[in-house]
């Protein structure tokens, strides 16, 4: 397990999955984490997060510091972490807004076993974002 605080593993996860997308593509998957949690508290923000199999950024490996070194070296990636952050102390204030209904999301052409009971709800750059019918 991480020892990362609960909105730092947020702030990775919106930046590590969704950095290419902007903030738009982050807020969205932001919405997904926020829909899907059993609880909005940043901690059960967090638990969504790291649930196994939920998000490829995780699988296989827990958050640490070295990934916050990595997002570090090119200013697009520094710029997309801060926007990361500026969203995951939204959500841990509860002042986030979600901006798609939505509990899954996949990159656009890749199939997953939960995707034929899904309706597509929105498109943004390269994730397809998908809820339940």
């Amino acid at each position: 397990m991480t020892t990362l605080p609960s909105v730092i593993i947020l702030a990775l996860t919106l930046a590590l999955e969704g950095r290419s997308e902007g903030e738009s593509g982050m807020r969205n998957i932001g919405s997904v984490i926020w829909t899907s949690a059993e609880s909005q508290t940043i901690d059960g923000l967090a638990h969504e997060c790291l649930r196994p199999k939920r998000f490829s950024c995780w699988n296989g490996r827990a958050p640490s510091f070295d990934d916050i070194e990595m997002l570090s070296h090119t200013i697009p990636d520094r710029e997309a972490y801060r926007t990361a952050l500026k969203i995951a102390y939204e959500m841990q204030a509860g002042k986030f807004v979600p901006t798609v209904d939505a509990t899954h999301y996949l990159v656009a052409g890749t199939n997953a076993p939960w995707k034929a009971a899904m309706k597509l709800v929105e498109v943004v750059g390269k994730h397809e974002f998908y809820r339940e019918v």
